[in-house]
């Protein structure tokens, strides 16, 4: 591994839309779409806690992904990049694989259950979340529009056993519209949300409730309607006290599609609405216009964004910014937060990882082996697949874009929906 200060040529790079996670005091930052044909696909980079955004150095991580995997030298899909209890930083796309943060390898996924992510491909708006050690994906829609049918199939990926398990919403009548590009965020009072979304540039500022416990949909009616003056989609959404903060996105200003600076705030207890527009440190705060698609990950009361293109010509490499989510302010520090110590090895990884055959003209390293423990016996099945959409990690806290809204073609980027190549 090299590092370097955010000055020098190692580090995140001129990528789009990557995966920005944080695990023991650590932020990664995988992959992305390549928005310079001059820079590779490879990248994986870290940068530890405390952080100053004046002064980020970086440590270049290893792309040595197996060909048994993937394919190393073209782009990986980076969904759903998600963090498990026991430090796999899981990605891939159609084709899930990890990484084992703790061994510095590549690891093969094995899950039990059935696996529902080939029916959920065919689907609109399959929306995903983290509810603390799972992550429940919604079956989503039969097609695009308002007038499509809402499925009420659930799914549960449980990565402490990595199994699967399957429900039904209990009030299928009570499914949220088919709205494009929400955000989604898990609260620890049972509830996932789903906040705002588009349709056709019809954009909304609704708000959807699921309660987990009752498996039932419900519209959130805000204590003070009209809070939040204009519709959005394509924000980031995190939870922090029973408050979700929804940063930047799309909304329609000036009669067309623009970025926006805005923070929508949800305080979940009362249903009352926050939005911000001015803060004490403006110096501190990222522009709208670097924001395109999930490039943030929380930490502790921290919300940090690194580096994103406001459009083809102008980039701002290994950049990073940091909303305080307990003084709802920029600043530019991030304390870091308690470590978890692991005592005994990892039981899911293989002591004795199979080869992986190799034709490619990298280096390949063996391929460990995620095993799920099931009625106390080590049952193994082959690597799920995924073509749905993508989500993002958000220490905890998850935002599921959903199929890209129609922006204009100055601002087109590599939708974080999008499972192809960037545009």
């Amino acid at each position: 591994m090299s590092e370097t200060s955010s000055t020098g040529g190692i580090g995140p790079g001129y990528k789009d839309s990557p995966c920005v996670t944080i695990y023991n005091n650590t932020m990664f930052v995988w992959g992305g779409g390549v928005i310079n044909k001059a820079y590779p696909y490879k990248n994986f980079s870290s940068t530890t806690f405390p952080l100053t955004t004046t002064n980020i150095v970086w440590t270049d991580l290893s792309w040595d992904i197996p060909v048994a995997l993937a394919n190393n030298n073209t782009f990986i899909p980076i969904s759903p990049c998600v963090i498990s209890p026991t430090g796999i930083l899981v990605v891939g796309g159609t084709n899930l694989f990890g990484y084992d943060i703790t061994a510095a390898n590549y690891v093969s996924l094995n899950l039990t259950g059935a696996n529902p992510l080939n029916t959920l491909s065919t689907r609109t708006n399959v929306r995903m979340v983290n509810v603390k050690d799972s992550v429940y994906y919604f079956g989503g829609y039969s097609g695009k529009g308002l007038n499509q049918t809402a499925m009420s199939d659930y799914y549960i990926l449980n990565m402490a056993t990595w199994q699967w398990s399957s429900s039904f919403v209990q009030n299928p009548q009570s499914i949220p519209p088919n709205y494009d590009a929400s955000s989604m965020a898990y609260v620890d009072n049972g509830a996932i949300y789903m906040i705002a979304g588009s349709q056709l540039l019809d954009y909304t500022t609704n708000i959807y409730k699921f309660d987990i416990n009752s498996q039932t949909w419900s519209f959130v009616q805000p204590s003070n309607p009209g809070a939040w003056t204009s519709g959005f989609d394509t924000a980031e959404s995190f939870t922090y006290n029973n408050f979700i903060f929804t940063f930047n996105g799309y909304s329609d200003i000036a009669g067309s599609p623009s970025s926006t600076s805005v923070t929508h705030i949800l305080d979940t207890s009362t249903n009352t609405l926050i939005q911000q527009s001015v803060y004490n440190t403006p110096r501190y705060a990222i522009g709208s216009s670097y924001l395109r698609g999930g490039i943030a990950a929380s930490h502790e009361d921290s919300v940090i964004f690194v580096w994103e293109r406001p459009n083809r010509t102008h980039y701002n490499p290994d950049t990073v910014y940091v909303y305080n989510l307990s003084i709802r302010d920029w600043t530019n520090y991030a304390a870091p937060g308690p470590y978890i110590y692991k005592t005994t090895p990892n039981p899911a990884i293989l002591s004795n990882p199979p080869s992986a055959p190799s034709t490619s003209t990298n280096s390949s390293p063996n391929v460990a082996v995620i095993w799920g423990a099931v009625g106390g016996s080590v049952v193994v099945i082959a690597a799920i697949v995924i073509a749905a959409v993508f989500f993002k990690r958000r220490n905890g806290h998850f935002r599921v874009p959903q199929s890209p809204p129609p922006h204009s073609l100055e601002q087109q980027y590599m939708s974080p929906q999008s499972l192809g190549e960037p545009i």
